[in-house]
């Protein structure tokens, strides 16, 4: 997977918005998390178009300035065939927006000195201890580090071919990982080349388990979410099983939505979140500063600077010379982008529905760029 965001500079003025009502915006309606403010119609109507043009039934969005949240809304249809309307609360799939709360936990262990980021993974003196054997290179036994799973540079199991992942979609986490080890050998060193890669991140995950004694998703709640306000977020309902009623339904425009695995997809793609909470954990790893952050200034540069050379891509973020971070995610029924910019602006979106069209990536990655440079002005700001 390769990342577009390409942003113009923007001097624009942004704060914030708290709770209304329902509005109609032509034949999709529209609920805000906060009054109406001068402008607020024109960023309304830019989603709107964007979700009629690609056939989304559902949309939910918000943007900080300054680590204060700005415009929070959602568009349509939670469940369109029941005519549930999707509120700024409901929660959806954010796909491999996931990976980068990966890396923030694994940062803050690191941190702690609850795990080294260039220790070996797999040999018996690995984190996890030999239990899935060792990956092979040049028919030789080799080993990856967590540093290097990161930046998606273990030297193979990438998405560009068969994703081990989907490839062995029907089996557990832990016969999966044994069976890629056994049956893929690395095609290049480790450490040498990026391919962006969901197994890596679903070894992470088991990583961060055998580190705290606790599942995945514990892990993260305790070293992430907790501490950012955000604790509700959590991993979407395991294939076959009833959803939360708070989480959506997903419209699949190809593929089947419901055909995936988050129970086996947590650390790659399997969180649901609505944007405002994404932005809790976003706007205290930003290095902005106006709320306060819980990585350090250093351990945020390391987490947000190019891996393997001319990959545009750090640890669990897609980066850029503007010194934009940001991470997309895509699945059947699933479509989403979160973003920090240097500009101090930072966003979520999140679809219950992924179009096939040509273009349709970058219309995502574009959508909040083009909200900025429609409303000069915003009002006052309060603290998310």
């Amino acid at each position: 997977m390769r990342f577009h965001s390409a942003p113009a500079i923007l001097l624009i003025l942004l704060a914030w918005v708290a709770p209304t009502g329902a509005a109609t915006n032509g034949a999709v309606s529209c609920r805000h998390a906060g009054p109406a403010f001068e402008g607020r119609g024109r960023a309304d109507r830019l989603v709107v178009d964007f979700m009629e043009k690609y056939s989304i039934p559902g949309a939910s969005i918000a943007i900080s300035k300054g680590d204060r949240v700005v415009y929070s809304a959602a568009f349509g249809w939670s469940d369109e065939a029941r005519s549930v309307p999707l509120r700024t609360d409901h929660r959806l799939r954010i796909a491999s927006c996931s990976k980068p709360l990966t890396s923030i936990a694994l940062m803050r262990m690191a941190e702690q000195g609850r795990v080294d980021l260039d220790a070996s993974v797999f040999g018996r003196e690995g984190l996890l201890k030999g239990r899935y054997g060792l990956p092979v290179f040049e028919g030789k036994p080799t080993d990856v580090t967590v540093r290097q799973l990161l930046r998606h540079a273990s030297g193979g199991w990438g998405n560009s071919g068969s994703d081990p992942i989907f490839a062995f979609h029907d089996q557990p986490l832990d016969q999966i990982v044994k069976r890629t080890l056994a049956e893929r050998p690395l095609t290049n060193s480790p450490g040498t080349h990026y391919s962006y890669s969901n197994f890596g991140y679903a070894v992470l995950g088991l990583i961060m388990e055998a580190i705290t004694g606790t599942n995945y998703e514990a892990a993260v709640r305790e070293w992430v979410l907790v501490p950012c306000g955000a604790p509700g977020m959590r991993i979407s309902a395991a294939r076959g099983s009833k959803p939360g009623p708070d989480e959506v339904h997903y419209f699949s425009q190809g593929g089947n939505a419901y055909g995936v695995r988050p129970e086996i997809m947590q650390a790659h793609g399997g969180w649901i979140a609505t944007p405002a909470e994404f932005l809790r954990v976003l706007d205290r790893v930003d290095g902005h500063g106006v709320v306060d952050e819980i990585l350090p200034p250093g351990r945020i540069s390391e987490m947000t600077t190019e891996g393997v050379a001319g990959s545009g891509y750090a640890l669990g973020w897609a980066v850029n010379r503007h010194r934009n971070w940001w991470h997309m995610g895509s699945l059947p029924g699933t479509s989403a982008v979160v973003v920090r910019t240097e500009l101090g602006y930072n966003w979520a979106v999140f679809m219950n529905s992924r179009s096939p069209a040509a273009g349709f990536d970058s219309a995502l990655d574009g959508l909040v760029w083009e909200i900025l440079k429609a409303i000069p002005n915003w009002p006052e700001g309060l603290a998310d």
